[in-house]
């Protein structure tokens, strides 16, 4: 089970709710996610494509 922290808006951290991956998140609740960008030193770049069987699978 993954478990995310809460933010509002604003990203303020929102104390006493735990955000659980799969169920339905309340709304004007937020939960922050990030992309990274990788170089290799050859100026080659890390390139990966979401599982087709996933939501928004091949993107």
């Amino acid at each position: 089970m993954e478990y995310w922290d809460a933010y509002d808006k604003d990203l303020n951290k929102i104390d006493g709710i735990t955000l659980v991956r799969g169920e339905p998140i309340p709304e004007n609740v937020y939960h922050l996610v990030c992309e990274t960008v990788v170089k290799h030193v050859d100026g080659t770049y890390l390139l990966m494509q979401r599982d087709f069987n996933k939501h928004l699978g091949g993107l």
